[in-house]
């Protein structure tokens, strides 16, 4: 049986909302019927867990980005998105390379 609650898409509900998102304004972006319950535990699993991890913050029943959602928790967490990040910090600090190299390879071609 597949879930019925995507979690990615509660997280980026959550963290792009203007204000605090209620657990009943989540519940209607999978159903129209409040009362699902399968829909309601999938998501009421996903906020434990979210809250747990620090990833969102709980406050009289309204859920907001939490202070864990940033590149420094995540990178010592998991040192592959560590190396990721640092792979594309170096890129971006190196724009006008890249556009050199690309050119020199087109020159070269044409000579």
């Amino acid at each position: 049986m597949s879930s019925k609650v995507c979690s990615t898409c509660v997280l980026q509900v959550i963290c792009n909302a203007q204000e605090p998102v209620s657990q009943m304004q989540l519940i209607s972006l999978f159903t129209n019927d409040p009362s699902d319950e399968v829909v309601r535990k999938e998501l009421q699993f996903i906020l434990t867990t979210s809250l747990d991890l620090g990833l969102i913050v709980k406050s009289s029943d309204q859920y907001y980005i939490g202070a864990n959602v940033n590149e420094t928790v995540r990178e010592e967490e998991n040192p592959e998105v560590q190396e990721v990040s640092q792979g594309a910090e170096q890129a971006s600090q190196m724009p006008e390379m890249e556009e050199v190299s690309a050119e020199q390879e087109s020159q070269d071609k044409i000579n």
